[in-house]
């Protein structure tokens, strides 16, 4: 089985991958539709995982619209939201500058939101490495 692009896919049925290709039109399109469209692909074969992959980039896109978040919380959804659509560095940088925001204000109270994505010394480590090796200038 196949998309609309020609890529193979697994774990779906044909109506689902009729449903998952809706959805991908609506969401490149920025076109209304694609929850409506995964509902029907999960009605159809709940386990399709590219569709689970369009939905996450979705709820991330929608949290990140909510009205009222907290710093905390825009901070977190910006670099999930960065990691779902693949802009990893930016995702990287996005959690140092997290990092060093608690470090300035109250490194207690973020600590666990730290730990929670991964947040560590390490980052920095990474981050350096992957400046290093793309040749990217430091922020």
């Amino acid at each position: 089985m196949q998309d609309q692009f020609g890529n193979p896919v697994s774990g779906a049925t044909p109506a689902a991958v009729q449903a998952y290709d809706r959805a991908v039109d609506a969401q490149l399109h920025a076109w209304p539709g694609v929850q409506t469209a995964l509902d029907a692909v999960f009605a159809e074969a709940p386990d399709f995982a590219l569709a689970q992959g369009v939905q996450a980039r979705e709820v991330a896109l929608s949290a990140l619209a909510l009205p009222g978040l907290l710093p905390r919380e825009s901070s977190q959804l910006s670099v999930i939201a960065s990691m779902v659509h693949g802009r990893t560095l930016e995702a990287l940088n996005l959690l140092l500058a997290y990092d060093e925001a608690c470090a300035r204000v109250h490194l207690d109270a973020c600590t666990q939101d730290a730990v929670r994505l991964g947040g560590s010394h390490a980052q920095r480590d990474v981050v350096e490495q992957t400046r290093s090796a793309m040749r990217v200038p430091q922020a």
